[in-house]
């Protein structure tokens, strides 16, 4: 039974990465014992670059990842909290008690972005 707590598909990538690296490194030694200086710098790069991938793959999860707009999210917040007291201000002081289409589309594409961001600085939750 395994002690892994990666998934199958990953356990099963991590192996197959292995089994690649191996068998370059046999090949380098071969191309070497036989005096192929070219293809064992081939062969030599292609372990390089296995490696590089490897190292890349055991990242921790998130390692890479930008910080959440979280100033962005606040900048929009509060355009939003403003142009819905323009908005009722405007409806105050109209005549007939309408607020313009104007208005109506400024505050649904305040609230998309307000949304859209929202999402972003939620992240992945685990």
């Amino acid at each position: 039974m395994a002690n892994t707590v990666r998934p199958a598909r990953a356990e099963f990538g991590w192996i197959y990465l292995q089994s690649l690296i191996e068998s370059a490194e046999r090949r380098v030694d071969e191309h070497r014992a036989r005096k192929q200086r070219l293809r064992a710098w081939w062969a030599a790069r292609r372990v390089e670059e296995l490696r590089a991938y490897e190292a890349w793959r055991n990242l921790p999860a998130g390692a890479e990842m930008a910080s959440p707009p979280r100033t962005a999210f606040a900048v929009a917040s509060a355009a939003v909290v403003c142009a819905v007291a323009a908005a009722f201000v405007l409806a105050l002081r109209s005549a007939d008690g309408s607020v313009p289409v104007a208005v109506d589309l400024a505050l649904l594409a305040l609230a998309s972005i307000w949304f859209i961001l929202g999402v972003a600085c939620a992240g992945a939750r685990t």
